[in-house]
């Protein structure tokens, strides 16, 4: 044990700490939470690519074409094309001038339907 470390008193304010738990906003930069900007909140919400999805569904080392196969499948059976636009299944980023440079991400939700189409079971869009 050394003992040439100084000690630290550490001096709280209570009233500080009451307002602050009785704050949502606060409450949450108490213990460094704060909330998600809307760049950061595409990231968290939209996680995945392709190759990530096909990963998840048909296991390490599945190419993309594996989970564009049931993206496919959707718009054959909904009449629906999941990545025409931005809904809670996908969300397209420019990342470029070109008009083809665009960045497609992918949710969880997109990942339970895939998952659910997978075992064979009915599934429902909600867009």
């Amino acid at each position: 044990m050394r003992h040439d470390i100084p000690r630290q008193t550490v001096h709280a304010n209570f009233e500080m700490l009451e307002r602050a738990v009785s704050s949502g906003s606060d409450f949450a930069k108490l213990f460094g939470i704060t909330t998600i900007s809307k760049p950061s909140s595409n990231t968290a919400n939209y996680p995945y690519v392709l190759t990530d999805l096909a990963e998840k569904i048909e296991g390490e080392g599945s190419y993309w074409h594996k989970a564009q196969f049931y993206l496919d499948r959707v718009k054959k059976e909904k009449g629906v094309d999941i990545k025409a636009s931005d809904n809670r299944y996908h969300s397209a980023t420019k990342t470029g001038q070109a008009a083809t440079a665009v960045a497609h991400k992918y949710s969880d939700d997109l990942l339970d339907l895939m998952r659910k189409m997978k075992k064979g079971e009915a599934y429902e869009l909600e867009l």
